[in-house]
């Protein structure tokens, strides 16, 4: 995990429901470069979910 990641998490923290494209726009990447980088977190079970609180 870098600081990309880092930057990530402290983004989706703030809202898990953050698409892609505005990921990327923040982080200075193409969206497709942010979607690959959540899916990679995904999958290494750094993020194992998302929830909504009311």
């Amino acid at each position: 995990m870098d600081q990309i990641d880092e930057k990530i998490l402290e983004l989706m923290k703030g809202n898990a429901r953050i698409s892609f494209q505005e990921l990327g726009d923040k982080l200075g990447m193409s969206r497709v470069a942010a979607k690959k980088r959540v899916l990679k977190l995904e999958k290494a079970g750094i993020i194992r979910g998302y929830n909504t609180t009311i």
